[in-house]
């Protein structure tokens, strides 16, 4: 009998054990899932209008709007006459089409996108492996000589002008340099000493041996040359442009023949 009230009375003690075991942990575990209710509140309330469906349809109509309004711009007439005007000045950059602006349209082209503009119309643009030598003398009128320099700025690569030597021989440096100097002035009478002056940029040479290689007797000549050998002389009072002309029908190159120098 005392053996059977002592089981009786360990069973009830593990029964109790057990049960405030199991208390604590269901306490626990609602905490938990509490604490995780109220932080998903606090994060849904915090966020509510970036995730809210009327924010989003808010949102969506805004895209909708901004995108039918570029779409609007890149159809208008406004837009697509500025998109033509760029495709002729890129085909006469690639391709050497002659510009055919309306009137005001160029100047108004010129004034915003200048450094384009440029470098659009219809250049020589020589390899690496070409040059171009101009070979004149003092003895030459310097309005000849400056229509040269202005021309030669429609050719972009490796072009020289080339003397047989110095302004009153090569014992004084001075002369020679003078002259070179005001001949690359774009005005003559600009002053040095009182403002910038505008600029030819070309470079003078003074090399008698090119002189004797092309066997120039007489100036103004033109010498094109190329690295494997290839060179062309035009020589005669006529412009750059004409020279150039001349030596296009010869290597048969329409850069040369399809200028407006």
């Amino acid at each position: 009998m005392f053996l059977f009230y002592r089981l009786r009375f360990r069973i009830f003690l593990l029964m109790v054990l057990f049960l405030s075991g199991a208390s604590v942990s269901l306490s626990s575990t609602y905490e938990d899932i509490q604490s995780l209710e109220n932080r998903a509140k606090e994060v849904a309330e915090q966020y509510k209008d970036v995730i809210s469906p009327e924010l989003k349809e808010k949102k969506k109509e805004e895209y909708k709007d901004k995108a039918k309004k570029l779409y609007d711009f890149y159809k208008s007439s406004e837009f697509q006459a500025r998109v033509e005007r760029y495709k002729k000045e890129l085909e006469k950059l690639f391709f050497g089409k002659p510009l055919k602006a309306e009137k005001g349209e160029k100047e108004k082209f010129y004034r915003y996108y200048s450094d384009f503009y440029k470098y659009s119309q219809n250049f020589l643009v020589l390899n690496d492996d070409e040059a171009i030598y101009v070979f004149v003398s003092s003895s030459m009128s310097d309005e000849v000589i400056k229509a040269y320099l202005s021309s030669s700025e429609k050719i972009i690569g490796n072009i020289s002008f080339v003397l047989r030597g110095g302004v009153g021989g090569l014992t004084y440096l001075r002369p020679t340099v003078e002259w070179v100097v005001n001949l690359l002035k774009k005005d003559s009478s600009c002053n040095f000493l009182q403002e910038e002056c505008e600029m030819y940029e070309r470079e003078f040479l003074i090399d008698p041996f090119l002189f004797r290689k092309y066997e120039v007797k007489a100036v103004p000549c033109i010498v094109y040359e190329k690295k494997n050998d290839v060179s062309v002389i035009s020589c005669g009072a006529v412009s750059l442009g004409r020279h150039l002309q001349r030596i296009g029908k010869a290597i048969k190159d329409d850069r040369f023949t399809e200028n407006d120098l």
